[in-house]
């Protein structure tokens, strides 16, 4: 039987899509214009709503000064300059996401659109019950505290649509607010983005992420010195003046065994993962997926990591890496590596770098193997559009 092809709207009203923060790391960004893209490919009509110059299709844009400059508030006049402009950011975002979801509803209704989803938001739950169409929410945060807006926001809206980005999330977020209604879609790997590699150029081991603490980027550093191994670090430079960096991760660089090499553009990275011989992903985080890890293992590269959140879902431990018990927190189960921590991680490095050439050989294959199977761009459509599909059908009950 021939399906309806669908007509889909496509929301991301954040600021971080506009053209001023092209330097910042937002995942999101590319994500969501994979899955337009990858949609329209199985010929769904798609309609875009963010910032200006995100897609040349774009139905509708939003406001161009926000997207230029921020605005100051009268209400921060009275304040310190930094409070001041962090204070405007968060106003000036808000005021964006209103206003793009105000115009995606409108046309959205207009053109009598099937399902509107939102690919990152919080105002725009509050348009909601304008929209004539079926309205669904991406979730691709962890589970935040009790005391944050954000907690609130999933409380209240507990009974909206949402595609969770991986079972563990998906199960965190319906023990923790009650989703009702509620589906699991993998991010995908974009397979062109991403060489696979089979003999490596490096020796050395590879880190990606924030400069915070839960991204464990310390325990990466433990790693290297003990064991006498290159790690090379990349990361935004703007987490480079915040304490933690300043107390855990500059005091060891430049160090014999510590590079760090920046922010990476697409080709850059690309090359990073790919000639890596591991990837350390040591994440404290409930990770909602971990989505550099799946890009490292489409390169053909080995994740070593932290067993948090989805992390288990994403690496197939002993196949395509190994997964290591935090010391804190729980057994997530049992794992090649019995030690925890960061003694579980110096082990399950150790053991990538001893392992025979020809069964390190065929674990790069099979961390290919298990993106093209699970984690893929085409997956990725092909499942949201069953989540579609299951929440247009259930608003006509």
């Amino acid at each position: 039987m021939v399906r309806k092809k669908l007509n889909v709207g496509l929301v991301l009203p954040s600021l971080f899509v506009a053209r001023r923060y092209a330097n910042r790391i937002f995942a999101p960004k590319e994500l969501y214009l994979e899955l337009a893209n990858a949609l329209r490919a199985r010929g769904h009509a798609v309609y875009l709503y963010s910032a200006f110059g995100a897609d040349k299709r774009m139905a509708a844009t939003g406001d161009a000064a926000l997207e230029r400059h921020c605005i100051a508030s009268v209400r921060d006049f009275h304040k310190v300059p930094h409070v001041c402009t962090e204070v405007g950011l968060v106003r000036n975002a808000y005021e964006y996401e209103a206003d793009v979801m105000q115009q995606a509803v409108s046309h959205a209704n207009a053109k009598r659109l099937d399902i509107l989803h939102v690919y990152m938001g919080q105002v725009s739950h509050h348009f909601v019950p304008f929209a004539d169409m079926p309205v669904v929410f991406s979730v691709h945060d962890p589970v935040w505290n009790h005391n944050t807006l954000e907690s609130w926001m999933y409380d209240k809206f507990s009974h909206h649509n949402y595609i969770n980005v991986s079972k563990s999330q998906a199960m965190y977020y319906k023990r923790t607010f009650g989703f009702q209604n509620a589906r699991a879609v993998y991010h995908g790997v974009d397979l062109d983005e991403f060489d696979f590699c089979e003999v490596p150029k490096g020796r050395y081991m590879s880190f990606m992420g924030r400069y915070l603490p839960k991204k464990g980027g310390h325990d990466a550093i433990k790693v290297a010195e003990k064991l006498h191994i290159e790690l090379r670090m990349a990361s935004s430079k703007n987490y480079q003046h915040i304490p933690y960096y300043e107390r855990e991760i500059e005091p060891h660089l430049p160090s014999p065994y510590v590079t760090n090499v920046g922010f990476l553009n697409p080709q850059m990275r690309n090359t990073f993962l790919r000639n890596a011989r591991v990837f350390i992903f040591p994440t404290y985080f409930a990770e909602s997926f971990g989505m550099v890890a799946a890009e490292a293992m489409a390169c053909g590269t080995p994740v070593v990591g932290y067993s948090s959140g989805a992390v288990p879902e994403v690496v197939k431990d002993g196949e395509t890496g190994f997964l290591v018990n935090l010391k804190k927190g729980g057994v997530k189960g049992s794992y090649t590596v019995q030690k925890r921590g960061v003694l579980g991680l110096r082990e399950a490095v150790r053991r990538i770098y001893e392992m025979p050439e020809k069964e390190y050989t065929k674990m790069r294959h099979a961390c290919r193997a298990r993106v093209e199977k699970y984690f893929t761009i085409g997956t990725m459509a092909e499942n949201h559009e069953k989540a579609y599909r299951y929440f247009i059908a259930r608003s006509r009950q």
